[in-house]
């Protein structure tokens, strides 16, 4: 990467004559490299003035994709990304407001991250997180999607099943020790929705059953 040196001169006598230690004549210095540059102007009556000065050019803020997890029923879906270029430390932002370099439990949709440097140089990506129907689920014809989330939750936990046909489902939901905790009244429709609050239970794994038809 070329940097560029910018000269401006005021006082003694126009015109003005520069000599760089590159043996460049112009005012201003293009195409350089990192390093120690001077100068020497000279004005219509022969004064001088010599200046130094030190170009340090840094790269810009470079985001690389290193992980995307597609969300499923089992888990959220997750984005990892990396980053070069710049200067260190590096500061992130989401568009969902989390500052880290890795995020989790996501759902399908586009995020968005904002990495700034220490000089203030900032880069922008964008990543999609794409739904994967789970396999325990991809074989029922009639199913186009399932969705639950936030997974993991500290209390609402939302349902949302596509089928292709209006169709009766029951949803329960269980304990991991087999207790049942809740039930939902049957529905039939082709789009269908849910809510469980586990807020009063807990701290542990929950299991979902689901009986289509």
């Amino acid at each position: 990467m070329d940097g560029l040196i910018d000269v401006s001169v005021a006082g003694g006598v126009t015109p003005y004559s520069y000599l760089w230690s590159t043996g460049a004549t112009t005012e201003d210095l293009n195409g350089v490299a990192n390093g120690a540059y001077s100068v020497t102007v000279t004005d219509a009556n022969g004064c001088q003035t010599n200046i130094t000065t030190n170009m340090n050019i840094v790269s810009t803020v470079q985001i690389t994709v290193d992980n995307v997890q597609d969300e499923a029923v089992q888990l959220g879906g997750a984005i990892d990304v990396s980053v070069s270029g710049g200067q260190a430390p590096y500061y992130f932002l989401w568009n969902t407001g989390l500052t880290s370099a890795s995020i989790s439990g996501l759902v399908a949709g586009t995020y968005t991250v904002t990495v700034t440097d220490i000089n203030g140089c900032s880069s922008v990506q964008t990543v999609v997180v794409d739904y994967a129907i789970p396999s325990l689920v991809e074989n029922i014809e009639v199913v186009e999607s399932l969705n639950i989330f936030p997974n993991p939750t500290s209390d609402i936990v939302n349902f949302k099943i596509s089928l292709n046909e209006e169709t009766e489902v029951k949803l329960d939901i269980y304990a991991v020790d087999g207790k049942h905790v809740q039930s939902f009244t049957s529905n039939n429709a082709k789009v269908q929705q849910y809510s469980a609050d586990l807020s009063d239970y807990p701290a542990g794994l929950y299991m979902a059953r689901l009986i289509i038809g």
